[in-house]
């Protein structure tokens, strides 16, 4: 998906959000079946459920060990250009229980790097938003407590 959506770019000339060329079109996705100790979950914050647009939101895929986290995939969304991997956040579940400590770091993490827009009244609040969405999503799967 990173090279499928590297952000706006200009490709043949034309600015875009993915790498596809004027003559090329996208015939297949092959998603593999997720594993049977896997859980997903989505969330994502807006002003109003009418408006289609988001705030943020949050994709998390975790591959569970009993009830320790083995891998985990965290991507936000509505934070930038394109959909972003929080790889710090990643990281830091491997290894870790779904507690209410560890989600709180994983969404702190998750957004560790995140340079707000100052210009005008600037857009800090979103991080706040992201880090909830981040929280919400992993707090419903279904090891976390």
């Amino acid at each position: 998906m990173d090279q499928f959506m590297p952000g706006i770019s200009i490709v043949d000339g034309r600015i875009k959000e993915n790498s596809l060329r004027y003559n090329e079109i996208l015939t297949q996705v092959h998603i593999p079946a997720p594993a049977s100790n896997s859980a997903s979950a989505f969330f994502k914050a807006s002003d109003r459920n009418a408006i289609d647009f988001h705030m943020a939101s949050c994709a998390v895929n975790v591959t569970f060990n009993g009830t320790s986290v083995s891998s985990a995939r965290v991507v936000l969304g509505g934070v930038a250009g394109k959909p972003m991997r929080a790889t710090a956040a990643e990281s830091y579940l491997s290894g870790q229980q779904l507690t209410e400590a560890v989600i709180a770091e994983a969404a702190t993490k998750a957004l560790s790097g995140a340079t707000p827009l100052t210009t005008g009244t600037g857009n800090a609040f979103r991080v706040y938003i992201a880090q909830g969405v981040v929280k919400k999503a992993l707090r419903s799967l279904p090891n976390s407590s």
